[in-house]
């Protein structure tokens, strides 16, 4: 409903928690695997950002989350 007030719609993502150091390597790869899924799910030519890991749509050249450039 707020997308059609003029605002931007709500964009949830699973969260993550990782209670013990030695699962942080295993909660990576689960990160890891949805972030790719996710892109697989979208426009095939969505990338991700070498800087941050956000996944930004294929026609932007710039990373909207930090700004840093796709090449």
């Amino acid at each position: 409903m707020s997308g059609a007030a003029g605002e931007l719609a709500a964009i949830q993502f699973p969260m993550l928690w990782v209670l013990e150091d030695r699962d942080y390597a295993r909660g990576r790869e689960l990160i890891e695997s949805y972030l790719e899924d996710s892109v697989a799910e979208g426009s095939q030519d969505s990338w991700i950002c070498q800087r941050c890991g956000e996944i930004v749509d294929a026609e932007f050249n710039i990373c909207w989350n930090c700004t840093a450039s796709r090449n």
